[in-house]
């Protein structure tokens, strides 16, 4: 069993032992599922993506998901978590992953910090109230052809309905649900005087 799969598998098994105790979410790893995190690595490694952003760490689960593809493209996830104790188990998670030379994990939220230029791919899984604030910010530093996903968009659809409406309506972009998880919204950000081809509605109800 390679070094990734048996990091996974242990904080797959954590995280499940955590939800069926009923702790607290603020006491969970509260990962990603599974078949999110073989999306994103998929989806991700398909783009060629080599600058990388994620927002909401936690315990590296989705950043080790995330850093397979940097060490297949010679790119570099940059995550961002405000938890300090979530920090050193996630360094501690993505060393022994063997993945820590293609991962910087960074102390802090898109409020406080700098993000990277040309960023190809975003993931937003942290806090939902700050979902719509986060992607006006960090919207100026992603590529254009570049993409932003933002999880639990079925799972708390109403908590994020203004974000939703916001990336729907963006002139620069395109965006759309996938079903996979507790639902992606994939946003694409447009190509110079790229033509418009859709606009997507907001199925859910």
């Amino acid at each position: 069993m390679s070094k990734v799969q048996s990091v996974l598998e242990r904080l797959e098994i954590e995280d499940d032992l955590q939800r069926e105790n009923n702790l607290p979410k603020e006491q969970r790893n509260r990962s990603i599922p599974r078949d999110t995190g073989e999306f994103l690595s998929v989806f991700t490694r398909a783009l060629g993506a080599r600058t990388i952003v994620e927002i909401g760490t936690s315990v590296g689960y989705s950043t080790i998901w995330l850093g397979m593809t940097a060490k297949s493209t010679g790119g570099k996830v940059y995550s961002y978590e405000i938890d300090e104790e979530r920090i050193t188990k996630a360094r501690q998670n993505l060393e022994e992953a063997g993945l820590s030379d293609v991962v910087e994990v960074i102390k802090g939220g898109p409020d406080d910090v700098t993000f990277p230029e040309n960023i190809d791919v975003v993931f937003f899984d942290h806090e939902k109230e700050d979902y719509l604030r986060h992607f006006d910010k960090i919207f100026p530093n992603v590529r254009n052809g570049g993409v932003i996903i933002a999880d639990n968009i079925i799972s708390h659809f109403e908590e994020l309905r203004l974000y939703i409406d916001h990336v729907r309506d963006h002139p620069e972009c395109n965006s759309v649900l996938v079903p996979v998880g507790k639902g992606l919204e994939i946003t694409y950000k447009f190509v110079d005087h790229e033509f418009t081809p859709f606009k997507t509605e907001v199925l859910i109800r």
